[in-house]
C-alpha cells in the first residue's frame, strides 16, 4: 500500500514540475510552424521559379497539373493554357488558394530522355573522352 501511495505521489510531482517546460515547448513549435506557413502562403511564392512534376492536363482554356517548392507538392494551373511537360521552369504569377498559378520562365532544367532538341544543338564536335 505504502508503495502504491509513493507511486501516485512521485506521478504528481513529475507531472507538476515537468508540464510547465512540455506546454512551452509546444507553444514555440506551434507557433515557428504556423508563422512560417502564413508568410510562405502570403508573400512567399509569387516570382519564384518551381518545377512541374509531371505533363500538365487541359481543363477548359486552362492547364492543371503539380510543381515542386522547396520539395512541397503544390497544385498549379496556367491559366493561358500553356502546354508544361515533366520538368519544365515555370514562374509563379500568384497564387489562388491552394492553388498556384504559373506561366512558363524558360527552358527545362532536366535533360530530355531522347536527347537535346537540334535547335540546342550548337553543331559544333561534342568533346571525347582522350
Amino acid at each position: 500500500m505504502a508503495t502504491v501511495v509513493f507511486l501516485v505521489i512521485a506521478a504528481i510531482l513529475v507531472a507538476v514540475l515537468a508540464a510547465p517546460e512540455f506546454w512551452l515547448l509546444l507553444r514555440n513549435i506551434r507557433a515557428r510552424g504556423i508563422q512560417g506557413t502564413r508568410v510562405r502562403l502570403r508573400d512567399g511564392l509569387v516570382g519564384e521559379t518551381v518545377a512541374a512534376r509531371g505533363d500538365f492536363a487541359r481543363q477548359g482554356q486552362a492547364t492543371i497539373g503539380q510543381v515542386t517548392v522547396d520539395g512541397e507538392i503544390w497544385s498549379a494551373r496556367s491559366p493561358r493554357g500553356a502546354e508544361i511537360a515533366a520538368g519544365d521552369r515555370l514562374r509563379v504569377t500568384s497564387r489562388d488558394g491552394l492553388t498556384l498559378l504559373v506561366e512558363p520562365a524558360g527552358p527545362s532544367p532536366i535533360p530530355r530522355r531522347d536527347g537535346p532538341a537540334p535547335s540546342e544543338l550548337d553543331g559544333g564536335p561534342m568533346p571525347t573522352d582522350p
